[in-house]
């Protein structure tokens, strides 16, 4: 678990779920009081950079694409484009 981008903690665990549509409930921390602006869960360990880029970008449009590829986010946020009556110009 890290807070403001410092590790304070290292411990989760997963507890079957009672349901039977195969969720399960991740419990974070003991005794927590407060509140959580931001969640993610990452299946690997991000670095400092990997997490300043999702912290810090809302969105990224590469111009550098071909067709409609310039229309997508390609930032954290995955905030897609839309156009009509748009004449891409190369060069």
């Amino acid at each position: 678990l890290y807070i403001d981008g410092i590790l304070i903690g290292k411990l989760a665990h997963v507890v079957p779920s009672t349901l039977d549509n195969g969720n399960m409930t991740l419990i974070i921390g003991d005794h927590f009081e407060g509140s959580i602006d931001q969640l993610a869960i990452s299946p690997m360990p991000k670095s400092k950079q990997q997490i300043l880029w999702d912290a810090t970008v809302a969105v990224y449009y590469p111009l550098d694409g071909h067709d409609n590829a310039w229309l997508l986010d390609y930032g954290p946020n995955v905030v897609n484009a839309s156009s009509a009556s748009v004449q891409p110009v190369s060069g």
